[in-house]
């Protein structure tokens, strides 16, 4: 309703995924969804709207989101960043974060099908575990490495909550 007042308007939905995921029971989808189809058929009518939405995971959106004509005309695949892509990304991100050429070339390798945002995850969660463990130094290893893409890996399948390794060594 905002956007129809605002006419002419961008709305940016990023990570639709988050709401949009495929409806397995229709008894079981989210009222978050049922209002984003409901606004979405009531913009087709206006011409001045554009909506664009961002998905890590666009094979997990419901059908109504990613396949109905109207909702969203273009689909824009960005494949994920091959090993020097991979590479020159933690070598950019990383700039703060003392990474042996070892540990850096390990996570560029560990990381192959991770989006950039998820290459940067697991760099800030290697930080974020040294500093919730009250390490004075940071010198950071492949177990470190292998730790957040675990914990990363978890919520990507899904499993969120408390029960995720939050520390690389269990703490």
């Amino acid at each position: 309703m905002a956007a129809q007042a605002l006419c002419p308007t961008i709305i940016f939905i990023e990570d639709i995924d988050f709401i949009g995921q495929e409806r397995h029971d229709v008894y079981r989808c989210g009222p978050p969804l049922i209002s984003l189809l409901a606004e979405m058929d009531g913009i087709a009518e206006k011409i001045a709207i554009v909506t664009v939405a961002t998905s890590n995971s666009f094979e997990t959106l419901d059908k109504a989101l990613s396949e109905r004509p109207s909702r969203f005309d273009r689909v824009f695949r960005i494949t994920r960043p091959a090993y020097q892509q991979r590479a020159e990304l933690v070598k950019h991100i990383s700039k703060k974060i003392p990474l042996s050429e070892d540990v850096s070339e390990y996570i560029a390798k560990e990381t192959n099908g991770f989006t950039p945002a998820q290459i940067q995850e697991v760099l800030y969660g290697m930080v974020i575990a040294h500093s919730a463990i009250g390490e004075d130094t940071m010198q950071f290893n492949r177990r470190d490495v292998d730790s957040c893409i675990a914990l990363l890996n978890i919520r990507r399948t899904g499993t969120i909550g408390f029960n995720a390794m939050l520390c690389p060594d269990g703490k």
